[in-house]
Protein backbone atom coordinates (compact mmCIF):
# COMPACT_ATOMS: atom_id res chain seq x y z
CA UNK A 1 0.00 0.00 0.00
CA UNK A 2 3.10 2.55 0.91
CA UNK A 3 5.12 1.73 -2.22
CA UNK A 4 1.92 2.06 -4.26
CA UNK A 5 1.59 5.68 -3.04
CA UNK A 6 5.72 6.05 -3.34
CA UNK A 7 4.67 5.13 -6.96
CA UNK A 8 2.06 7.07 -8.06
CA UNK A 9 3.58 10.05 -6.33
CA UNK A 10 6.91 9.27 -8.53
CA UNK A 11 4.71 9.22 -11.08
CA UNK A 12 2.79 12.98 -10.29
CA UNK A 13 5.69 14.82 -9.59
CA UNK A 14 8.55 13.25 -12.02
CA UNK A 15 11.25 13.81 -9.46
CA UNK A 16 14.56 14.24 -11.49
CA UNK A 17 16.81 11.83 -9.00
CA UNK A 18 15.00 9.37 -6.72
CA UNK A 19 17.48 7.98 -3.81
CA UNK A 20 16.60 4.46 -2.18
CA UNK A 21 17.72 2.89 1.18
CA UNK A 22 18.15 -0.78 1.89
CA UNK A 23 15.32 -2.39 2.28
CA UNK A 24 15.33 -4.46 -1.30
CA UNK A 25 12.14 -6.10 -0.88
CA UNK A 26 10.27 -2.88 -1.06
CA UNK A 27 12.58 -0.48 -2.55
CA UNK A 28 13.66 -2.45 -6.17
CA UNK A 29 10.26 -2.47 -7.61
CA UNK A 30 10.17 1.17 -6.67
CA UNK A 31 13.41 1.39 -8.31
CA UNK A 32 12.22 -0.24 -11.64
CA UNK A 33 8.85 2.27 -11.44
CA UNK A 34 11.17 5.50 -11.14
CA UNK A 35 13.61 4.49 -14.48
CA UNK A 36 10.43 3.00 -16.08
CA UNK A 37 9.35 7.06 -15.38
CA UNK A 38 12.74 8.82 -16.92
CA UNK A 39 14.00 9.37 -13.16
CA UNK A 40 17.72 8.94 -12.49
CA UNK A 41 17.65 6.23 -9.01
CA UNK A 42 20.46 6.19 -6.96
CA UNK A 43 20.71 3.04 -4.45
CA UNK A 44 22.24 3.44 -0.95
CA UNK A 45 23.01 0.17 0.60
CA UNK A 46 22.79 -2.29 -2.13
CA UNK A 47 20.93 -5.59 -1.26
CA UNK A 48 23.10 -8.48 0.08
CA UNK A 49 23.43 -10.38 -3.71
CA UNK A 50 26.48 -12.13 -1.96
CA UNK A 51 24.57 -13.56 0.22
CA UNK A 52 22.01 -15.01 -1.45
CA UNK A 53 19.22 -13.83 -4.87
CA UNK A 54 22.40 -13.03 -6.98
CA UNK A 55 19.47 -12.01 -9.80
CA UNK A 56 18.76 -9.02 -7.43
CA UNK A 57 22.06 -7.67 -9.35
CA UNK A 58 20.74 -7.85 -12.41
CA UNK A 59 17.57 -5.73 -11.92
CA UNK A 60 20.05 -3.59 -10.48
CA UNK A 61 22.10 -2.81 -13.04
CA UNK A 62 18.83 -2.48 -15.28
CA UNK A 63 16.94 -0.05 -12.89
CA UNK A 64 19.99 1.89 -10.57
CA UNK A 65 22.01 4.46 -12.52
CA UNK A 66 24.19 4.28 -9.68
CA UNK A 67 24.45 2.23 -6.98
CA UNK A 68 26.86 3.06 -3.35
CA UNK A 69 28.16 -0.13 -1.45
CA UNK A 70 28.82 0.02 1.84
CA UNK A 71 30.89 -3.27 2.26
CA UNK A 72 34.31 -2.88 -0.52
CA UNK A 73 34.02 -7.02 -1.22
CA UNK A 74 30.44 -5.88 -2.95
CA UNK A 75 31.76 -3.98 -5.83
CA UNK A 76 33.83 -6.69 -7.64
CA UNK A 77 30.77 -8.97 -7.54
CA UNK A 78 28.00 -5.75 -8.46
CA UNK A 79 30.25 -4.84 -11.14
CA UNK A 80 30.37 -8.51 -12.84
CA UNK A 81 26.25 -7.93 -13.33
CA UNK A 82 26.77 -4.86 -15.40
CA UNK A 83 25.92 -2.32 -11.64
CA UNK A 84 27.79 0.94 -12.00
CA UNK A 85 28.82 0.94 -8.32
CA UNK A 86 31.03 3.20 -5.90
CA UNK A 87 32.45 2.21 -2.68
CA UNK A 88 31.39 5.33 -0.30
CA UNK A 89 32.35 3.85 3.03
CA UNK A 90 30.33 2.24 5.67
CA UNK A 91 28.17 4.19 7.65
CA UNK A 92 29.17 3.15 10.98
CA UNK A 93 33.10 4.58 10.43
CA UNK A 94 31.19 8.01 11.40
CA UNK A 95 30.14 6.63 14.41
CA UNK A 96 29.28 8.94 17.31
CA UNK A 97 32.33 10.08 18.96
CA UNK A 98 31.03 12.00 22.24
CA UNK A 99 30.76 8.61 24.00
CA UNK A 100 31.60 9.45 28.12
CA UNK A 101 34.57 7.82 28.79
CA UNK A 102 35.40 4.65 30.81
CA UNK A 103 35.40 5.89 34.24
CA UNK A 104 32.09 8.47 33.61
CA UNK A 105 30.57 5.21 31.75
CA UNK A 106 31.63 3.00 34.80
CA UNK A 107 30.54 5.01 37.45
CA UNK A 108 26.85 5.62 35.54
CA UNK A 109 26.23 1.79 35.50
CA UNK A 110 27.77 0.97 39.01
CA UNK A 111 30.63 -1.00 38.04
CA UNK A 112 34.67 -1.02 38.89
CA UNK A 113 36.48 0.19 36.16
CA UNK A 114 39.13 -2.14 37.18
CA UNK A 115 37.47 -5.11 36.75
CA UNK A 116 36.78 -6.76 33.19
CA UNK A 117 33.18 -6.32 31.47
CA UNK A 118 31.58 -8.52 29.46
CA UNK A 119 28.88 -6.56 27.05
CA UNK A 120 25.98 -8.90 25.93
CA UNK A 121 24.13 -7.93 22.80
CA UNK A 122 21.15 -10.30 22.20
CA UNK A 123 19.66 -8.22 19.14
CA UNK A 124 17.36 -4.98 18.38
CA UNK A 125 14.34 -6.87 17.10
CA UNK A 126 12.08 -9.22 19.35
CA UNK A 127 12.71 -12.15 17.19
CA UNK A 128 16.48 -11.95 17.78
CA UNK A 129 16.00 -11.27 21.84
CA UNK A 130 13.77 -14.38 22.24
CA UNK A 131 16.28 -16.85 20.75
CA UNK A 132 19.50 -15.16 22.24
CA UNK A 133 18.78 -13.64 25.37
CA UNK A 134 18.82 -16.76 27.48
CA UNK A 135 21.90 -18.65 25.91
CA UNK A 136 23.90 -15.60 26.14
CA UNK A 137 22.63 -14.88 29.96
CA UNK A 138 24.13 -18.71 30.61
CA UNK A 139 26.88 -18.27 28.66
CA UNK A 140 27.67 -14.98 30.94
CA UNK A 141 26.67 -16.98 34.04
CA UNK A 142 29.52 -19.57 33.36
CA UNK A 143 31.94 -16.85 32.63
CA UNK A 144 31.29 -15.23 35.76
CA UNK A 145 31.69 -18.86 37.31
CA UNK A 146 35.28 -18.83 36.58
CA UNK A 147 36.56 -15.45 36.38
CA UNK A 148 34.21 -14.15 39.62
CA UNK A 149 35.79 -10.92 38.80
CA UNK A 150 34.13 -9.99 35.36
CA UNK A 151 31.37 -7.70 35.25
CA UNK A 152 28.40 -8.21 32.20
CA UNK A 153 25.90 -5.95 31.15
CA UNK A 154 23.17 -6.47 28.74
CA UNK A 155 22.12 -4.13 26.18
CA UNK A 156 18.71 -2.86 25.40
CA UNK A 157 18.19 -1.81 22.00
CA UNK A 158 15.77 1.26 21.47
CA UNK A 159 12.39 0.30 20.65
CA UNK A 160 12.05 -2.66 22.86
CA UNK A 161 10.06 -3.76 25.74
CA UNK A 162 11.72 -3.70 29.48
CA UNK A 163 9.28 -7.09 30.30
CA UNK A 164 11.95 -9.01 27.60
CA UNK A 165 14.38 -7.45 30.20
CA UNK A 166 12.55 -8.19 33.82
CA UNK A 167 14.15 -10.62 36.52
CA UNK A 168 17.45 -10.71 34.65
CA UNK A 169 20.47 -12.03 37.11
CA UNK A 170 22.64 -8.92 35.56
CA UNK A 171 22.00 -5.42 34.71
CA UNK A 172 20.64 -4.00 31.84
CA UNK A 173 21.77 -1.21 30.18
CA UNK A 174 20.65 1.25 26.75
CA UNK A 175 23.69 2.74 26.59
CA UNK A 176 25.15 0.41 23.51
CA UNK A 177 27.80 2.41 22.06
CA UNK A 178 29.83 2.85 25.35
CA UNK A 179 28.98 -0.62 26.39
CA UNK A 180 30.98 -1.54 23.21
CA UNK A 181 33.70 0.52 23.27
CA UNK A 182 34.50 -0.09 26.83
CA UNK A 183 33.59 -3.87 27.32
CA UNK A 184 36.78 -6.21 27.52
CA UNK A 185 34.73 -8.43 25.14
CA UNK A 186 31.52 -8.90 23.88
CA UNK A 187 29.30 -11.59 22.94
CA UNK A 188 26.66 -10.54 19.98
CA UNK A 189 24.43 -11.84 17.70
CA UNK A 190 25.25 -11.50 13.88
CA UNK A 191 24.93 -8.16 11.68
CA UNK A 192 25.82 -4.75 12.31
CA UNK A 193 26.46 -4.85 16.15
CA UNK A 194 29.29 -7.00 15.00
CA UNK A 195 30.92 -4.51 12.94
CA UNK A 196 30.37 -1.61 15.26
CA UNK A 197 32.46 -4.35 18.05
CA UNK A 198 34.79 -4.72 15.53
CA UNK A 199 35.33 -1.34 14.54
CA UNK A 200 35.83 -0.13 18.06
CA UNK A 201 38.85 -3.08 18.11
CA UNK A 202 36.70 -5.17 21.18
CA UNK A 203 37.28 -8.67 21.33
CA UNK A 204 33.57 -9.90 20.25
CA UNK A 205 32.30 -13.86 19.70
CA UNK A 206 29.25 -13.50 17.14
CA UNK A 207 26.32 -15.87 18.18
CA UNK A 208 23.35 -16.41 15.89
CA UNK A 209 20.32 -18.61 15.74
CA UNK A 210 17.46 -18.35 13.14
CA UNK A 211 14.16 -20.64 12.91
CA UNK A 212 14.72 -24.48 12.04
CA UNK A 213 13.11 -23.34 8.61
CA UNK A 214 15.24 -20.02 8.03
CA UNK A 215 18.17 -22.47 8.83
CA UNK A 216 17.37 -25.02 6.83
CA UNK A 217 16.96 -22.68 3.95
CA UNK A 218 20.32 -20.93 4.81
CA UNK A 219 22.22 -23.63 4.49
CA UNK A 220 20.98 -24.05 1.05
CA UNK A 221 21.12 -21.06 -0.08
CA UNK A 222 23.89 -19.13 1.66
CA UNK A 223 26.54 -17.92 -1.01
CA UNK A 224 29.32 -17.36 1.68
CA UNK A 225 31.52 -19.09 3.58
CA UNK A 226 30.83 -16.75 7.10
CA UNK A 227 27.93 -14.96 8.52
CA UNK A 228 29.86 -12.48 10.91
CA UNK A 229 30.47 -8.76 8.80
CA UNK A 230 34.14 -8.49 10.40
CA UNK A 231 34.45 -12.18 8.63
CA UNK A 232 33.07 -11.00 5.45
CA UNK A 233 34.90 -7.70 5.21
CA UNK A 234 38.96 -9.65 5.86
CA UNK A 235 37.98 -12.71 3.77
CA UNK A 236 38.99 -15.13 6.31
CA UNK A 237 38.02 -16.15 9.80
CA UNK A 238 38.94 -13.73 12.25
CA UNK A 239 36.13 -13.64 15.35
CA UNK A 240 34.54 -16.70 16.15
CA UNK A 241 31.19 -17.89 14.65
CA UNK A 242 28.79 -19.61 16.87
CA UNK A 243 25.50 -20.53 14.95
CA UNK A 244 21.98 -22.56 15.56
CA UNK A 245 22.43 -25.43 17.87
CA UNK A 246 25.46 -24.62 19.05
CA UNK A 247 24.73 -21.60 20.58
CA UNK A 248 25.26 -23.20 24.34
CA UNK A 249 27.24 -22.00 27.24
CA UNK A 250 29.34 -25.38 26.36
CA UNK A 251 30.23 -23.69 23.42
CA UNK A 252 30.29 -19.51 23.88
CA UNK A 253 31.97 -19.61 27.39
CA UNK A 254 35.10 -20.96 26.47
CA UNK A 255 35.77 -18.49 24.24
CA UNK A 256 35.01 -15.77 26.20
CA UNK A 257 37.06 -16.67 28.53
CA UNK A 258 39.86 -16.99 26.21
CA UNK A 259 39.24 -13.40 24.67
CA UNK A 260 38.56 -11.51 28.05
CA UNK A 261 42.17 -12.94 29.43
CA UNK A 262 44.10 -9.73 28.55
CA UNK A 263 47.32 -12.11 28.71
CA UNK A 264 45.86 -14.38 26.14
CA UNK A 265 47.45 -14.96 22.68
CA UNK A 266 44.33 -15.36 21.07
CA UNK A 267 43.16 -11.75 22.30
CA UNK A 268 45.95 -10.05 21.26
CA UNK A 269 45.82 -11.50 17.73
CA UNK A 270 42.17 -11.03 17.60
CA UNK A 271 42.50 -6.90 18.42
CA UNK A 272 45.36 -7.23 15.86
CA UNK A 273 43.09 -8.43 13.15
CA UNK A 274 40.48 -6.28 14.09
CA UNK A 275 42.77 -3.55 13.77
CA UNK A 276 43.45 -5.22 9.82
CA UNK A 277 40.06 -5.01 9.08
CA UNK A 278 39.61 -1.76 9.84
CA UNK A 279 42.17 -0.56 7.51
CA UNK A 280 39.79 -2.78 4.77
CA UNK A 281 36.84 -0.09 5.08
CA UNK A 282 38.65 3.03 4.78
CA UNK A 283 37.84 6.44 5.83
CA UNK A 284 34.59 7.87 7.13
CA UNK A 285 32.49 10.29 5.07
CA UNK A 286 30.17 7.70 3.62
CA UNK A 287 27.58 10.29 3.53
CA UNK A 288 29.23 13.30 2.09
CA UNK A 289 30.93 10.61 -0.81
CA UNK A 290 26.59 9.78 -1.52
CA UNK A 291 25.62 13.49 -1.76
CA UNK A 292 28.14 13.66 -4.55
CA UNK A 293 27.10 10.74 -6.30
CA UNK A 294 23.63 12.61 -6.19
CA UNK A 295 24.24 15.60 -7.49
CA UNK A 296 26.87 14.02 -10.20
CA UNK A 297 23.22 11.80 -11.36
CA UNK A 298 21.10 15.55 -11.07
CA UNK A 299 23.67 17.69 -12.92
CA UNK A 300 23.56 14.52 -15.86
CA UNK A 301 20.17 14.87 -15.58
CA UNK A 302 19.39 17.81 -15.95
Amino acid sequence: RLRRKVVALIHSESPDLVILVDYPGFNLPIAKAAHERGCAVLYYIAPKVWAWNERRARTLATVADAVAAILPFEVDLLKEHGVNVEYVGHPLLDRATSIPSRDESFRAWGLDPERPLLGILPGSRIQEVERHLTPFVESARVVVDRRPGVQVLISQAPGLDDSYFRDLEFSVVRETPALVRWSDCVLTKSGTSSLETALEGTPLVVAHRVSWLSGILARLLLRTRYIGLPNLVAHQQIVPEVLQGEVSPEVIAPLLLELIDESSSVRIGQIQNLDQMTRLLGQGGASSRVAEMAMTLLGRHS
